[in-house]
């Protein structure tokens, strides 16, 4: 129990007090009163209370209740608290005030809120405070109270359900008790600012709160007392964590959404290049067909002028010459059309990509010594085997490998032939068609690199170096149907083809073929490497 503290005794300091105010210790036991606290409950005099307890002073109903609030007051030994209480006056007539006790030392002061005229407006003074606690305890709202120290004065019902701890204990402590410290001093900064701009100011805030995060909006505002000096701040927040959480949700939904959008419209651009492609391979078609004929009636007529006197015109060899050249390079650009255009069959063969490569060196050689090229062969042990058409896949290889070559004219350059194998990750939808033959995330495949040290490709030319037709090169030197008709044999292959490129650092082509199942063998580093210099 507690003990009467010794000062107890000296209570003269009450009857200055300018309110009603009497002093409490163990047990709820009056240890002083002042006159105005002995008038409000119809009592001679306040030395007079002294021989009552708090219970006798209070209406049955409330006496229970009433007790464990001064006893649980007197534990904590810090704070205030605030209720509206029915005295009993010496008469028996019921008296209704507001009261705020505090722990002094050992005991408790309970002051009466009074107004000014005397008694007469104690009920109506009472209801009127008694109903701005209900409001603010029905509020949605936040509501509390701090002194220049920053503790607790008062707090409404929903901060306590918020934070979880009982208002009456709360009362007194400071947000230090309360929350983490960077949470506290970020509550204790606000409130330094409200006081020193003494005007009303609006938060958003974060708070760390047993390890979940507390979103409020904030309006606090500086409270001043009778005399117009700081004696406080006060603030009503509110807590906005769901919808914070709704927003968050919400902004994944909407990234999610455009990500969505913008893969079905790269699937739709796609589907669009496809039908442009099967349109210009119908053309291509219908175009070899017409030309084939007249091409060959071009060359039998060359062959019938050949075969006359040389003494009929000077010049005549060397026009049958270019005439010749231009027929069969017409012709090739013919035969170009037919393999774009053509939906053969392929005859495919279980091999791996280091077979592919090594078939294909003895063709470059002759490019490779005539432009003083050096070649890099870099090829990775244990690959897995492909099923491919290997007459067309070297025709691929062959292809990009001089199309490399012609690229780096001037003073020679480095071509690098890189094998390896990985498993795919990354793969979007737009990368293939959703087939069984067709790449997905998950894959096994072996990767073919071809990497040139030229001018590399413009980047306005990059998205067209597909297209049948398109070429970089001088009139005469390129039909523009090579990387056309790669990519169609790729594809036939159900493979990828992908070129980066960069001006002044060169091109880097890779093609991409899908293992045979089952045949992935174990992981390795690239080994193998030869150095030709040719």
């Amino acid at each position: 129990m507690t003990k009467i503290p010794k000062q107890c005794g000296d209570l003269e300091w009450v009857e200055f007090m300018p309110s009603a105010v009497m002093v409490l210790g163990d047990g709820g036991r009056v240890l002083g009163a002042n006159q105005q606290m002995a008038d409000l409950l119809g009592r001679e005099s306040g030395e007079a209370m002294k021989k009552l307890k708090n219970d006798e002073l209070t209406v049955e109903e409330d006496r229970e209740c009433d007790v464990e609030d001064l006893q649980k007051l007197l534990e904590k030994g810090s704070g205030v608290y605030h209720k509206a209480k029915r005295y009993l006056r010496g008469n028996g007539e019921v008296v209704l005030a507001q009261v705020k006790g505090r722990v002094v030392e050992d005991f408790i002061v309970v002051e009466v809120v009074s107004v000014e005229g005397g008694h007469s407006g104690i009920s109506e003074l009472v209801q009127g405070y008694d109903l701005l606690h209900r409001i603010m305890d029905r509020s949605p709202f936040l509501i509390y109270t701090r002194d220049l120290k920053g503790r607790y004065v008062v707090v409404n019902k929903r901060y306590e359900e918020v934070f979880g701890i009982n208002r009456r204990d709360l009362e007194g402590m400071t947000p230090f008790e309360i929350l983490p410290k960077e949470s506290a001093e970020t509550v204790m900064n606000r409130d330094r600012a409200v006081l020193e701009a003494e005007k009303s100011l609006e938060f958003e805030e974060v708070l760390q709160f047993k390890g979940r995060e507390i979103h409020s909006l904030t309006w606090s505002f500086p409270i001043y007392d009778q005399s117009g000096g700081l004696c406080g701040v006060g603030g009503m927040s509110m807590d906005i964590s769901q919808r914070i959480e709704m927003e968050n949700k919400l902004k994944k939904a909407n990234k999610s959404i455009e990500s969505a959008y913008e893969e079905l419209r790269m699937t739709q651009l796609a589907l669009i290049q496809a039908e442009k492609m099967e349109s210009i391979g119908r053309l291509a078609a219908g175009v070899a067909h017409e030309v084939k004929n007249p091409l060959a009636m071009l060359l039998m007529g060359i062959d019938y002028l050949d075969g006359l006197p040389r003494d009929i015109d000077v010049n005549l060899e060397e026009i049958l010459k270019e005439m010749r050249t231009a027929v069969m390079r017409a012709e090739g650009i013919v035969h170009g059309l037919v393999d774009f255009s053509a939906q053969r069959q392929l005859e495919f063969s279980r091999v791996d990509m280091n077979f592919i490569v090594d078939s294909c060196l003895p063709f470059l050689r002759h490019e490779l010594t005539r432009d003083r090229i050096k070649l890099i062969v870099d090829q990775a042990d244990d690959l897995p085997d492909m099923m491919v058409d290997v007459q067309k896949f070297e025709q691929v290889v062959i292809n990009l490998a001089i199309n490399a070559i012609h690229a780096m004219v001037d003073g020679g350059g480095e071509l690098k032939l890189r094998t390896r194998w990985k498993v795919l990750k990354g793969m979007s939808s737009d990368d293939g068609r959703r087939t069984r033959e067709h790449l997905r995330n998950g894959d096994t495949v072996t990767v073919l690199e071809i990497e040139d040290t030229g001018p590399g490709i413009p980047k306005e030319n990059l998205s067209r170096v597909f297209d049948p037709f398109f070429t970089t090169k001088a009139t005469g030197e390129g039909t523009g149907l090579g990387l056309s008709i790669c990519k169609k044999i790729i594809e036939l292959h159900h493979g990828l083809i992908r070129i980066d490129s960069e001006e002044g650092r060169g091109t880097k082509i890779s093609l991409t073929i899908k293992a045979v199942t089952g045949d992935r063998k174990k992981d390795s580093e690239y080994q193998g490497v030869r150095d030709f210099e040719k």
